[in-house]
């Protein structure tokens, strides 16, 4: 039976819904997880035809169980893993028990961003960087060369989802930064960038044989306080032909650089003084709300066109409806323990609204976010304009309520 092998997933968002993708193609659906409530939770993945837990996800630990696997009646057709430490390691393993022609090479470049900054370097799109070296350079010396360069953002080049990314104003939150991230990561180095001002953006491309395609452009809406985090995404199905032309010159830029033949990556980028500028790249679809923002405004299924990819199949890249939609994430700055949630049903009735999903489950610790894992769910709505769908999605975040501890906190910040 042809078989897809899923290496870790999430409850919701672009890695489950891949699964639920291909389970509805017909595949046998096999998902290798290090999430052991998973195994408790197991009749909420009906899409999830075999389900290992692998305590630490390990490549040996892998290994073992896809030999086991294949020696059943299973054809694995693909390996995949749309979460980030885990993206490479499923590319890597696809070259040794399937026969595909994904190439793995590019995405371990892409995950360490001092490499993809590093190869990026010669293009007027990438931003003032600087990389310091826990045992070769001074502390005191690399915040004073660099200090001239504030507003800076202090990163770990192996965070995700806006996790140990700092914003740094003067020079004494520089140096906790940089000490806070030195601690945490001992043996890894620090990268700086340049602060860019201007509306972020988000891009979703599809390489197949060596052609691309920009899949979607999305204006990002920022909670901007010490750490970045996106609580909105209004996809864009109309965009200015000068944007136009200076993103398809930095995709295309990005795809020969890393000599890219089949895959998928996301680009973050900040339109700053008439330049689009890259801030972030992931080999991977963007997580969360971005695969059913994308469906709802074109139709493309991106994470179904991503398992075709995989295993081979013809890649749909047709838009069946062409329509602005916004996300709206939901969070709170109450701290204390979730009592229950109201207001969805209310929500789901208002026009435009297509889905409501509530991240955090009764007895969730909850409090003020640090991360994009810290948002409590969202709203997606459609309209005839971008700001129609914004305020369709803003309406309905405001029916959700988070009833916290012996508190009532509204669980989105209306303030844009």
């Amino acid at each position: 039976m042809l078989s897809i092998v899923f290496i870790e997933t999430n409850k919701s968002g672009s890695s489950r819904e891949a699964i639920k993708a291909a389970e509805a193609m017909g595949y046998f659906t096999i998902l290798l997880t290090a999430k052991q409530k998973f195994l408790s939770q197991r009749e909420e993945f009906p899409d999830v035809h075999e389900m290992y837990f692998i305590e630490d996800l390990s490549v040996e630990k892998i290994k073992e169980k896809l030999t086991f696997l294949s020696t059943q009646s299973k054809k694995l057709k693909a390996i995949i893993s749309f979460i980030d430490q885990y993206v490479y390691r499923a590319a890597q393993l696809t070259k040794l028990y399937c026969d595909s022609n994904m190439n793995s090479e590019f995405i371990c470049k892409m995950l360490n961003k001092i490499q993809t900054r590093k190869a990026l370097k010669h293009y007027n799109f990438t931003p003032f960087f600087s990389v310091y070296n826990q045992h070769s350079e001074d502390l005191k010396l690399f915040i004073k060369e660099n200090k001239n360069k504030l507003p800076l953002m202090v990163k770990s080049p192996l965070s995700t989802g806006s996790k140990d990314v700092i914003y740094v104003k003067t020079p004494s939150e520089f140096k906790k930064a940089m000490r806070l991230l030195i601690s945490k990561y001992p043996e890894v180095p620090v990268l700086i960038e340049e602060y860019l001002k201007g509306q972020q953006y988000l891009a979703e491309i599809l390489v197949h044989n060596g052609s691309y395609t920009i899949v979607a452009f999305v204006e990002q809406t920022l909670l901007e306080k010490e750490r970045f985090i996106v609580i909105g995404y209004g996809l864009l199905p109309e965009i200015s032909e000068i944007l136009y032309n200076k993103l398809h010159q930095l995709v295309s830029s990005i795809v020969d650089e890393f000599n890219m033949d089949n895959g998928s990556f996301h680009i973050e980028l900040k339109y700053s003084d008439d330049q689009l500028k890259l801030i972030e790249m992931n080999p991977r679809i963007s997580g969360g709300v971005m695969n059913s923002l994308i469906e709802a405004g074109s139709g493309i299924n991106l994470a179904r066109e991503i398992v075709n990819l995989h295993v081979g199949e013809r890649v749909n890249m047709v838009k069946t409806k062409n329509q602005y939609a916004y996300a709206r994430y939901l969070i709170t700055h109450t701290t204390g323990v979730l009592e229950k949630v109201t207001g969805k049903n209310r929500a789901l009735s208002l026009p435009g609204v297509e889905r409501v999903y509530i991240k955090p489950r009764k007895g969730a610790k909850m409090g003020s976010p640090l991360s994009m894992g810290d948002r409590c769910g969202y709203v997606l709505a459609t309209g005839g304009s971008l700001t129609e769908a914004k305020a369709r999605a803003l309406e309905a975040s405001q029916e959700i309520e988070f009833h916290i501890a012996q508190d009532k906190e509204r669980g989105v910040d209306h303030n844009d």
